[in-house]
C-alpha cells in the first residue's frame, strides 16, 4: 500500500514522502497527533503546493475524516463521497461492494455513473 500513517511512521519514513523537507518532517513529528490531513496546513512552512504534492501519500488512521485513511486526494473527497452514495458502498466495508452478480456494478452501469460524475464534477471520464 502506498502512503504512510503520519501519526505512527518514523521520521526516516516520513522523509520519503514527496515535498516534505527534513525540517517539515520534524515539525510534523512535534505536532502529533494529527487528526486530519487539512490540519497539516497549520504547520509553519506547510504551504498549499506542499499539501497538494504530499496529501495523497499521507494517511491519518482513526482521524476526523474517514477518507484521510485512503488513497483519495482531498481535492477529490466530494467526488468520492458522491460515488460511494451513488453505488451504495460504505467506506471501509468491502462487503458493501457486493459479491454476487446482482450487486456488482455492471459495465454499462459503471459507464453511466462515470459520465454522470464527470459532468457533475467538471472532470474527464478518466479522472472518475
Amino acid at each position: 500500500e502506498v502512503g504512510v500513517d503520519v501519526n505512527s511512521c518514523s521520521l526516516h519514513i516520513l522523509q520519503k514522502v514527496p515535498s516534505l523537507t527534513p525540517a517539515l518532517c520534524g515539525k510534523i513529528m512535534k505536532s502529533r497527533p494529527i487528526l486530519c490531513r487539512r490540519e497539516l496546513m497549520s504547520i509553519s512552512g506547510f504551504g498549499p503546493k506542499t499539501f497538494e504534492n504530499c496529501a495523497a501519500f499521507i494517511r491519518i488512521s482513526g482521524g476526523k475524516e474517514p477518507l484521510d485513511e485512503t488513497l483519495v486526494h482531498p481535492e477529490s473527497y466530494s467526488l468520492a463521497r458522491w460515488l460511494l452514495k451513488e453505488l451504495n458502498w460504505k467506506l471501509g466495508d468491502p462487503t458493501s461492494v457486493g459479491v454476487d452478480k446482482d450487486t456488482k456494478v455492471q459495465p454499462e452501469h459503471r459507464q453511466r455513473i462515470t459520465k454522470k460524475a464527470a459532468a457533475l464534477f467538471g472532470i474527464s471520464d478518466e479522472r472518475v
